[in-house]
């Protein structure tokens, strides 16, 4: 799947929030482009899509579910996605007494606590999209340990800087470099909105929806 080869408008669409937003990773683009490929790749094969966030932007992964499942009700058929019960997970990195974070334990009753809707339904193949709008120290190990349980891949949307990026195949990442909530939300609804067009024009081959 190519951006710019296949869905110059959505490129466009890309571009324009680029350059409207700000201080938008280069590499941001790329990022959404493999994300939605995957998600794509794994609905084609029979598989579904779980969607999370934390308490504070679940709404918004209640809409992206939403437009996945009823968008477009006489043009298509609904893609399997499932939203999960968002999570009282406390978040925000603690602060040690030397002033760094502090690393969050991934095998935590929190963390437990947290996946477990996901453990419940997730199979191997499906994806689990996890939506965070501050950080969340120790959920790189976290994920690992999920995968390792239920053979499930992860795209990760949290302020993590693009440096935190896990180095393997099953979780990706798409970062969120923003100083306010606020910024946060607006990317992430963007990126939310770009991902569902993307997913529908690679699972039903480009066809051309109105409405």
């Amino acid at each position: 799947m190519s951006i710019n080869e296949n869905y110059p408008h959505i490129a466009d669409h890309i571009a324009e929030a680029m350059q409207r937003l700000g201080d938008m990773p280069e590499t941001l683009p790329q990022r959404i482009e493999q994300a939605a490929a995957h998600i794509s790749q794994q609905l084609v094969s029979g598989n579904k899509l779980l969607v999370q966030g934390t308490a504070g932007i679940a709404p918004l992964a209640g809409l992206f579910c939403y437009n996945l499942l009823q968008r477009y009700p006489e043009q298509r058929p609904a893609l399997p996605a499932i939203i999960l019960p968002s999570s009282n997970l406390p978040v925000a990195a603690e602060l040690m007494p030397s002033g760094t974070p502090s690393q969050a334990n991934s095998n935590s009753p929190e963390f437990r606590q947290f996946f477990r809707a996901a453990e419940a339904i997730a199979n191997k193949g499906d994806v689990l999209l996890l939506l965070a709008d501050q950080r969340m120290p120790g959920i790189i190990p976290a994920l690992e340990q999920f995968h390792a349980s239920r053979g499930a891949s992860t795209i990760l949307m949290a302020p993590e800087p693009a440096s935190n990026s896990p180095g393997n195949t099953h979780t990706k990442h798409i970062p969120l470099e923003y100083d306010t909530i606020a910024g946060i939300h607006e990317m992430s609804l963007f990126i939310l909105n770009t991902l569902g067009d993307m997913i529908d024009a690679a699972v039903f081959g480009g066809m051309h929806f109105s409405g």
